[in-house]
Formats: C-alpha cells, structure tokens, sequence
C-alpha cells in the first residue's frame, strides 16, 4: 500500500469569502444584517462628507488629506485617520463595533471637525440607499471619490487578499486576476462599474461628487488638494497647502500610521504607493482581455487613466 501524500497548498480550493451585500460582494466583517442597520440608523446632513473608493485605489491616502484639511494640520490632533474617519458600513459589523473600536452609536454623533466625515467602499447604489433617510428630507452629503487605474488597482488588491486574515486568499495571480478581478468576484464587485457609474454620476452638480484619480494625486498632489477644498468650501493659505501634502506623502503616513496589523504575520495596510507596477503582473493576454473591458466600461465615458511611463488612455 502506496504512502498518502501530504497535502499541499495546490490541493485546497483558492477561497475568497465574501458576502453579498445588496448583490454585491464584500468582506466578511459586513454582513447584510449589519449594511442594513447603517442605513436605518444613519440620517445624512447636508454637511457630511464621505471618502468613497473602490478598494485599494488610496482610500486611507485621502482620509489623512481629509483629516489634514478639516483639522488645519494641527499637530495635537492625534487620532488615527482612520478612527477620525470611520468606515461607516463596517462600524455595523461584527470586526469594529458595536463595543468595538468604531461603535456605531457614537460615530453617528461625534462630529469633531465641526462635521460628520466616514469613508465608504459602497456601490453607487449602495450608497444611495446609506443616504435615503437624509435624502426625504432634502439632505444630501457631500462625496469625495478617489478612483485609480484598474491594472495597479487589481494588483494591490491581489496583494491585499494574500496579506489579510479575513480573506486568507492562496491562489496565485492568474487566477485572482482571471477568475476573480475580471469576472468582479472580488470585494465591492466589478471596479469597471463601481468606477464608471460614479464617474457618470459625478457630471451632475446635483449629485455633490467630486471625482479625482490616485494618479493626478502622486503628480500634482497640491493642485488635487486645492481642488478638495474648493469643493468642500474651506480655505486654507499656500503654507497649509503644502503642509498638507508634506504631512500626507507615502513616506510620512507610513510613519505615522500607528494602526499596527489586526492579525500576527499580516503587511501593513500602506504598501507601495506607487503607478505602473502591474507591467511586472500582467501577461500580454491578461493586458488585452482588461483593455477590452476598459474600452467598454471607462474609454467610451470620456474617463481616461494614467497607467504609468507615459501610457495614458
């Protein structure tokens, strides 16, 4: 009788255990239970803002530009970006609260810039449904969204899903590119939609969405934080400006980001903050099927990307 053979890695079926949420797919610390009771409990002001990304395409970069902003850069303010601006949806969840770092009851009340500020990876959707009660009575929020080429976009989200204990992702980059990215099985869906519907949205004044790209952000970080404050109605001088973009650069964040891993053995949440790093990733079929896609959902918009190296469409 032969030996049995140890099991390897190979042998376990890659899994990604998302949840649906409203048909879309999401971690699983945001069950549906807890999405829906974020929507019955928040009532939107017309003063609320909301950071709102795609996953992986500089949402904690724009909540410490956010925090940078609201708060002047005053170095006494000491909170993390991130519990100055809670995910909402998953403050509902099992993960941060209730009783837990982000309780709920609390972040609905607590306005410590003068206003309410959450991030959100919600859908278009989604998002909507977060903003109804206020919308009934004529309020709406006031959404920054941050969008980024989908090349370096799958690629950090590849990295992501390895790296973090409540995916606890093993397969290899062909198949979370192919089976999971292209096909929109990942967490928030397909970015190709989540990215062109709120673009779409976003040439609507009335919407209140001001849209902006991680690339424009790494070329020309100050005149991406100006438009910010014209769009929030805030001011701030040439000096605060630049301090601004100073205290938010990649080198400074990943000294000052103090939110150690939720798990041993998992990377820091900031990883690279960099463009044109999926040349090393993507095959030359891959490239072809996601500049398909592209053409389909974002060229045919008007929407254009800077891929890095000079490769912008």
């Amino acid at each position: 009788m032969g030996q049995k053979r140890k099991q390897t890695e190979d042998d376990v079926p890659h899994s990604y255990p998302a949840v649906l949420v409203d048909g879309t797919p999401s971690p699983p610390f945001i069950t549906q239970e807890a999405f829906n009771n974020a929507c019955e409990r928040y009532e939107a002001q017309e003063t609320d803002i909301f950071v709102c990304t795609y996953p992986k395409c500089g949402t904690t970069w724009l909540q410490q530009i956010l925090q940078l902003v609201l708060n002047k850069n005053d170095p006494k303010d000491d909170k993390q970006c991130s519990d100055a601006i809670p995910w909402l949806e998953a403050s509902f969840g099992p993960k941060l609260g209730p009783g837990g770092r982000h309780d709920p009851e609390k972040l609905l009340t607590s306005a410590p810039y003068g206003l309410r500020a959450y991030k959100t990876h919600a859908s278009y959707s989604q998002l909507q449904r977060l903003f109804l009660k206020g919308a009934e009575l004529g309020r709406r929020p006031r959404t920054v969204y941050v969008a980024r080429n989908p090349k370096d976009c799958a690629v950090s989200l590849y990295h992501h899903a390895r790296s973090k204990t409540e995916w606890s992702y093993t397969g290899d980059w062909k198949h979370f590119v192919e089976e999971l990215f292209f096909t929109g099985k990942v967490e928030s869906g397909s970015w190709f939609e989540h990215t062109s519907e709120f673009w779409k949205r976003s040439q609507n004044p009335e919407e209140k969405i001001l849209f902006l790209k991680y690339e424009d952000l790494l070329v020309a970080p100050e005149n991406e934080v100006r438009k910010l404050l014209t769009f929030l109605g805030l001011e701030l001088d040439d000096e605060q400006v630049t301090q601004v973009v100073t205290s938010s650069s990649f080198a400074a964040m990943k000294q000052s980001y103090k939110e150690p891993p939720a798990n041993e053995g998992e990377t820091p949440h900031i990883r690279q903050g960099t463009s044109g790093g999926w040349r090393s990733y993507f095959t030359v079929e891959q490239n072809e099927v996601l500049e398909f896609m592209y053409e389909k959902y974002i060229q045919r918009h008007g929407l254009v990307f800077d891929f890095g190296k000079g490769d912008v469409h």
